[in-house]
């Protein structure tokens, strides 16, 4: 889908797209806390053992519906260029998720620095004083350090879903959480 050499290249593009890879495509280990010669002279990684937070929020299951949804999935009527089809799953996903939706996958223990060390919550609500500048007409937007922009939006009640639409042209030009 992203890829700018061949054709069509980046046509279907989602917004902050690494983020959903970075917590959907995930592994079933820990972080790799860095790399080790092995005696044979290969480079192999060094895996911490577990994610406790990504267990305890329910990762086993999680794999397991993602295994089932892959395995039922048709894709018969995408026809032999499948990238059309995700990108619209994907972009309705991200960037228009229920409020039901935000609750069950923004509670997911997003890794919140780059060295796997910290994380928070994909989707946090908005406080009604966080949304007052932009609502109230100033155009200042502060997202912070959510990583999902709009599904903390989804959570944040009537003014989450005004300050949505006011933001929504604007979406991929918001820039990136902030990081620990």
């Amino acid at each position: 889908m992203y890829n700018t050499i061949a054709e069509p290249g980046v046509q279907w593009r989602v917004p902050d797209v690494p983020y959903i890879v970075e917590t959907f495509c995930t592994a079933d280990h820990a972080i790799v806390s860095g790399y080790r010669s092995t005696a044979s002279g290969q480079i192999e990684a060094m895996l911490e053992s577990i994610n406790p937070p990504v267990s305890a929020w329910g990762f086993d299951v999680y794999r397991a519906a993602i295994y089932a949804f892959c395995s039922a999935l048709s894709l018969t009527h995408a026809g032999d260029d499948i990238r059309p089809v995700l990108s619209s799953l994907l972009y309705d996903f991200w960037i228009t998720p229920t409020e039901e939706e935000a609750a069950a996958w923004g509670a997911y223990p997003y890794d919140s620095d780059p060295l796997g060390r910290a994380t928070l919550p994909l989707a946090r609500a908005f406080t009604e004083q966080e949304l007052e500048p932009l609502l109230g007409g100033s155009g200042t937007f502060d997202q912070g350090d959510r990583a999902w922009l709009q599904g903390s939006l989804a959570l944040s009640g009537p003014a989450g879903r005004q300050a949505a639409t006011v933001l929504f042209p604007h979406y991929s030009t918001l820039g990136s959480p902030a990081t620990d």
